[in-house]
């Protein structure tokens, strides 16, 4: 069994997540998604954010944080 990973990245809220599920679920090559890692600014709308990558993922299992500094 092999272990595949890939990214997205994008700048804005909602929509610009969605893209980079996008993103990342193209470079998987059709492969199911069984878990997504968020990193999002706190400028977003947090909720929304989470609820976009959620629906495009079909719910797998997220984790994440906000970069409310940490990244500084």
């Amino acid at each position: 069994m092999v272990t595949k990973f890939a990214t997205g990245l994008t700048k804005g809220g909602a929509a610009a997540a969605k893209e980079a599920v996008s993103q990342a679920k193209e470079k998987l090559g059709g492969a199911r998604v069984d878990l997504a890692i968020l990193f999002s600014s706190s400028e977003y709308d947090h909720r929304a954010v989470v609820d976009a990558v959620r629906d495009a993922t079909n719910n797998a299992p997220l984790i994440g944080a906000s970069t409310a500094g940490e990244f500084t």
